[in-house]
């Protein structure tokens, strides 16, 4: 097995080709941060997927969807919606840390099993965060974004009043 190193970030596993192997791209390890294990694999799995079928390789074809189903099961998940009217201007929403783009919202997205952070803001509100737990592999969890508060702003310092001694020279 050879591992090789492109400039775009991504290593190769490229595998000696037969009926059982697939030729993976692979993440380099600086890119994983905070990525699921699961998640990347069955992306890869997905991506090999899509290149078997362009390539019309059906022996590869039919690996990569072997993979996909062995992966599937083990694969917690996640999916973040915003409720009506929660979608306002520069909403942003993480888990971990991460984005998710406002295209998955409402999509279910692969997690591995344990603690997570959801959290959802926007300038000029306070923000939503709540904590939640995948506790089983093939486990689903929705997280519906409430609308988010706006912050008032900070009320104004007191004017003084004019002094009876001031009023009184001005006149």
């Amino acid at each position: 097995r050879e591992t090789s190193s492109h400039g775009s970030g991504v290593r190769s596993d490229e595998t000696t080709p037969g009926k059982n192997s697939l030729k993976l791209p692979l993440p380099a390890p600086s890119s994983t941060s905070g990525r699921s294990v699961m998640e990347l694999r069955m992306r890869l799995y997905q991506e090999a997927l899509q290149v078997a079928i362009a390539d019309r390789r059906a022996d590869r074809e039919t690996l990569a969807r072997e993979r996909l189903a062995e992966v599937r099961p083990k694969v917690s998940w996640i999916e973040v919606k915003p409720a009506e009217g929660a979608a306002i201007a520069g909403l942003a929403i993480t888990c971990d840390d991460q984005p998710i783009p406002a295209e998955s919202w409402g999509t279910p997205m692969p997690f591995d099993t344990g603690p997570h952070r959801v959290v959802a803001s926007a300038p000029g509100h306070t923000p939503f965060e709540i904590a939640i737990a995948l506790a089983t592999p093939g486990e689903r969890k929705t997280v519906s974004v409430p609308a988010l508060v706006p912050i008032e702003p900070p009320a104004p310092p007191p004017t003084a009043a004019p002094t009876p001694s001031a009023t009184a020279t001005a006149a």
